[in-house]
C-alpha cells in the first residue's frame, strides 16, 4: 500500500500594524510611504518593502531639513511622485517616523 505525502497547512505570518515613514538610501534617494517591517529587519538586510510607496523628488517646508519634512511634510511648491503599490528599497540609509501633521500634508501633495 501506497503512503500518501502529508502537507503541513502553511503558516502565516503574524501581522504587524503599518507604520507611515521617509526611507532614505545610501545613494540620497528619498520615499514615502508605509512599512511593516522591524527596524531590527531592515538593519539586517539593509532593505525595506515600501508600500504605497511615493519618491520626494524636492520638498519645500519651514526648514529644509529632512526631520523637518517629518515632522512638518511638504510645503507648496515640493514635488512628491505618484504612489506605486509597492516597492523594494535597497541600500537604507535612514527610516524616519513621520508625524501625523506630515502625513496630511504629503496627502494633499498631488502627483
Amino acid at each position: 500500500m501506497e503512503k500518501k505525502a502529508t502537507v503541513k497547512p502553511a503558516t502565516t505570518r503574524k501581522s504587524r500594524n503599518a507604520r507611515t515613514v521617509i526611507v532614505t538610501s545610501q545613494w540620497r534617494d528619498l520615499y514615502y510611504g508605509e512599512i511593516t517591517a522591524t527596524d531590527e529587519e531592515i538593519i539586517r538586510d539593509h532593505a525595506v518593502r515600501v508600500s504605497r510607496c511615493r519618491h520626494i523628488a524636492y520638498w519645500k517646508g519651514p526648514t529644509g531639513g529632512l526631520t523637518s519634512l517629518a515632522v512638518s511634510g511638504p510645503g507648496p511648491g515640493s514635488r512628491i511622485g505618484a504612489p506605486c503599490p509597492s516597492m523594494l528599497v535597497g541600500g537604507v540609509a535612514h527610516v524616519l517616523d513621520v508625524a501625523t501633521e506630515a502625513q496630511a500634508r504629503f496627502a494633499a501633495i498631488l502627483p
